[in-house]
């Protein structure tokens, strides 16, 4: 059967197309992929076929998924660039992740099928741009050098147990705000996140180990539960502390949740079965 060739798109119907693509990955019960090219298609005159398939191609790189439907170099840098504003870097990294998989798709071929190997200049292009340099897309680099700065000054202040959860609870996951510490200006969720680390010894919760750095601190990640995307604060009962190797498996890996409550969080990881302490 042969597929039904896609529109060629404006830039602003590129702009609506991720906008939609996006609230329907975020509400799947309240608006299905049908629902959203629907929309798509009336109020932005794209045609139906094409809508559908900037809604599922949104949602393969979120979820890190091969597809097999093209999109223009135009489009699939707004939304490489847009996933990694809205859902940060390991977003990014499965949206690269995804990428890949299509590349290697299109540049293969099948010669059962018939279908012809097709160089993927552009998008490769876009992939090792992205992988190279996507931070300039994100703010999450200056807020872990924010939280590391925090927590250095911190350290030096030899605060109990009891005060830091203190102060964690009373900013309760507040929105961005920014506050002085010290004469210099930062985010109150950096400071939340960087009281976590302190109280959790700036170790990896799950294999107990830090990374070492020249001035003696010590490299540490913080991972949200709960994805900011989907409301999740920068509270105790929210993040847990990891290295950079188990947030990236936390974030990409096979993960199933057994237990949860404000003190402890039980999970199985890629086979392997953890208890974290939330307190």
């Amino acid at each position: 059967m042969t597929k039904t060739p896609q529109q060629k798109l404006t830039e602003d119907q590129t702009h609506k197309a991720y906008l939609i693509a996006k609230y329907v990955y975020e509400n799947p019960k309240t608006k299905t992929i049908a629902q959203g090219a629907k929309e798509l298609s009336s109020e932005h005159k794209v045609n139906f076929g094409t809508a559908k398939i900037l809604i599922r191609v949104l949602q393969d790189l979120l979820s890190g998924l091969e597809f097999t439907r093209a999109l223009n170099e135009y489009t699939m840098r707004y939304y490489l660039q847009n996933i990694t504003l809205d859902y940060g870097l390991s977003a990014r990294d499965r949206a690269l992740m995804a990428l890949m998989k299509h590349i290697i798709y299109r540049e293969t071929g099948n010669k059962l099928t018939g279908r012809k190997p097709v160089k993927q200049i552009a998008m490769r292009l876009a992939y090792e741009e992205f992988l190279s340099d996507g931070d300039k897309y994100k703010g999450l680099a200056e807020d872990q050098i924010e939280q590391e700065k925090i927590l250095k000054n911190l350290v030096n202040k030899n605060l109990i147990n009891k005060s830091i959860k203190d102060e964690i609870r009373r900013m309760n996951g507040d929105e961005t705000e920014i506050i002085t510490i010290t004469l210099s200006l930062y985010k109150r969720e950096n400071r939340a996140v960087a009281l976590i680390k302190l109280l959790r010894g700036a170790k990896c919760q799950m294999c107990g180990t830090g990374i070492l750095k020249q001035d003696d601190s010590y490299y540490i990640e913080a991972a949200h539960i709960t994805p900011k995307y989907m409301g999740g604060k920068e509270t105790l009962e929210n993040i847990i502390i990891l290295c950079p190797n188990h947030h990236k498996e936390f974030d990409l890996g096979a993960c199933k949740i057994t237990h949860r409550d404000t003190k402890s969080i039980a999970f199985t990881l890629n086979g392997q079965h953890y208890n974290l302490s939330l307190d």
